[in-house]
């Protein structure tokens, strides 16, 4: 999970890598070659342990070719990570906020589908905790309200306060230093 911002931004230059993005790929495989001693450990040890939880962030126009945001999310289960995506949005965001909220929609139906595949193995789940760490996005995402700086959000994001009414997640805020999702 640890190399999947990196390797997405890498990916990014394959057809017209430069001495950088080489370098870069260096250190990732240093990294990796360091690291392939650890790995991912599942606990049951308690029923919180069996709740899905959830970190997301976005970085705001963070790919200075294309000015797209990149939304990174973690989800956790039984102690350990389950899903992790750090992925380009498809749409230039016009602020952070925007880049947050599209982050929050992406994650909200990864959620969906681990709740529904977790009941289907015998984990039930109760609301499942969403941690972001932007204020006005978490706001946007529980409350329908409009004003100039977010009335073009498409509304193909706003699905998330459906979840929200009907207490399949939560979203929560979490300092930006302790938020998993963080790709920075």
């Amino acid at each position: 999970p640890e190399i999947s911002a990196a390797v997405t931004i890498l990916c990014r230059y394959t057809h017209n890598p430069s001495e950088r993005h080489l370098k870069a790929a260096i250190h990732v495989l240093q990294y990796l070659k360091y690291a392939k001693k650890f790995g991912l450990l599942y606990t049951k040890s308690s029923k919180e342990h069996h709740l899905l939880h959830a970190f997301v962030d976005a970085d705001w126009a963070g790919d200075h070719d294309t000015r797209h945001s990149t939304s990174g999310h973690v989800s956790v289960f039984c102690g350990c990570v389950v899903s992790w995506v750090s992925q380009q949005q498809t749409i230039v965001a016009t602020s952070t906020t925007e880049a947050e909220y599209v982050a929050l929609g992406t994650m909200a139906k990864e959620i969906v589908f681990l709740r529904n595949f977790l009941e289907s193995i015998g984990f039930p789940q109760q609301v499942t905790p969403v941690w972001a760490d932007n204020m006005a996005a978490n706001f946007l995402s529980q409350h329908a309200k409009v004003s100039s700086r977010t009335k073009h959000i498409d509304i193909k994001f706003h699905h998330i306060r459906e979840l929200i009414e009907s207490e399949q997640i939560d979203i929560r805020h979490i300092d930006t230093k302790f938020n998993v999702a963080d790709i920075a």
